[in-house]
């Protein structure tokens, strides 16, 4: 209740409270992004004071509304964004869990990026590609290239890392590869492998295919 209370105040007080709500938030956090708004809303809060009287459909007034805006409405967003941070409200299991699940959903959105741009300097570069080790699990490396696996290159324990990859399937990917060496798109793997269909998608987001 007290932190709603506080997140309020901006609103109620049409803005001239906002700097005593964000110098508490920073005395609190310590944080000298929070004082920077603190200055901010003041320097708002002082203008939205001053030009209070002026006529409508002037400059002045115009100004006025926009700090009403920022000091009043925006303020209070904000401080509603950092009230957890603020009060420091204690985490139960299920806020927990609801965290585990946000962070994996951001990791894995962050892995399938890094995917991309790998992937792009395999077709770009592939000179580089191997220099950074794209694609090869199995080596030692810096680049974090977020699971993409070289499939012309990559030993079988490495290509088992694909998410979904039935273990019939990795032998048959294996076995056709020492036959005819290389391929050069999941669409050719899968036809050439003689894959399900359905498998092609998930080979096209998971795998690179370096030439030889």
């Amino acid at each position: 209740m007290v932190q709603t209370v506080w997140a309020f105040l901006p609103l109620a007080s049409t803005g001239y409270l906002a700097p005593l709500v964000f110098m508490y938030a920073a005395i609190r956090i310590r944080s000298i992004s929070l004082y920077l708004a603190t200055g901010l809303y003041t320097a708002v809060a002082v203008i939205e004071f001053v030009t209070a009287s002026a006529p409508v459909g002037t400059y002045q007034h115009t100004v006025w509304v926009l700090c009403l805006i920022v000091a009043a409405i925006v303020a209070a967003g904000h401080a509603a964004a950092i009230r957890e941070q603020v009060f420091d409200f204690p985490e139960t299991g299920d806020d927990r869990w609801k965290k585990g699940n946000k962070n994996a959903v951001k990791l894995a959105r962050r892995h399938r990026q890094m995917r991309t741009r790998a992937r792009a300097i395999a077709d770009r570069d592939p000179d580089l590609a191997r220099e950074l080790g794209i694609g090869r699990p199995d080596l030692i490396r810096s680049y974090d290239d977020g699971g993409l696996i070289d499939i012309n290159h990559a030993p079988a324990e490495a290509i088992s890392r694909i998410p979904g990859l039935p273990a019939e399937h990795l032998k048959r990917i294996m076995d056709v590869r020492d036959m005819v060496g290389a391929f050069s798109s999941a669409e050719d793997l899968a036809i050439t492998a003689d894959l399900p269909a359905e498998l092609t998608a998930l080979l096209k987001e998971y795998t690179t295919y370096l030439p030889r």
